[in-house]
């Protein structure tokens, strides 16, 4: 409950009911430590059968940034790609009728029951929109991976690194024509090179200051903000 409530998308939801008076309904599936890959077979317990949105979020815990990705990024960019068309195309057997019947959690707004409107057709499918946030600097909190930092060199792949992974997951969604929008895009719009090294907004106030892979609530705020 607390772990939904200080997640973004547990900000959005009370934004949004401040805003609508209740008029919009938000379903917050957030889970603390899952992925996009653990999200695919989830799907029949987090999504209600009703929703008219679906926002997909799992960036800050898809595994990145990590020292592998200096030598050889392809196996991290590979998963999320394939995590991703996994997802999608569960979603749409989820809708269709041929997934799991099962119910309840969910990421969406609410609506009515997907049924046949007297002419044999189904509702719309809902409308699914990628939310690319960003992968947090201190993902590994080892001290290998905080002493690259502070070499110039390394740091600005990593930056590029970390900067191109919503790539991973867009060109799966624009073969498919799902939309999503990216974050990095919204707070460094110069590039790579204007994002903290690592710094500002991942500073975490659980371990004194320090940046780590549990970003603060400036964050999650930022990111409902967007």
């Amino acid at each position: 409950q607390r772990a939904s409530r200080c997640s973004w998308a547990g900000q959005l939801q009370e934004m949004l009911a401040r805003r609508y008076k209740g008029r919009l309904a938000v379903h917050v599936a957030a889970k603390p430590a899952t992925s996009l890959s653990w999200s695919v077979s989830m799907i029949p317990t987090l999504v209600p059968r009703d929703s008219d949105i679906v926002v997909v979020d799992y960036v800050q815990n898809d595994d990145r940034p990590a020292l592998e990705d200096l030598h050889d990024s392809t196996p991290l960019d590979v998963q999320a790609s394939v995590a991703t068309e996994r997802f999608l195309r569960k979603l749409k057997d989820y809708f269709d009728g041929s997934g799991s019947r099962s119910g309840g959690g969910g990421g969406g707004g609410g609506g009515k029951n997907r049924k046949s409107n007297g002419g044999g057709r189904k509702r719309p499918l809902p409308v699914v929109l990628f939310f690319l946030s960003y992968p947090p600097p201190g993902f590994s909190t080892t001290p290998a991976f905080r002493n690259m930092w502070r070499s110039k060199e390394k740091s600005r792949r990593m930056r590029q690194i970390m900067w191109d992974h919503h790539l991973n997951y867009a060109q799966v969604l624009h073969h498919y024509g799902v939309p999503y929008v990216t974050l990095q895009s919204i707070l460094w719009a110069a590039g790579p090179d204007e994002m903290p090294t690592p710094a500002g907004l991942w500073k975490s106030e659980l371990h004194g200051g320090h940046v780590d892979k549990h970003p603060g609530w400036p964050v999650h705020r930022a990111c409902a903000d967007a």
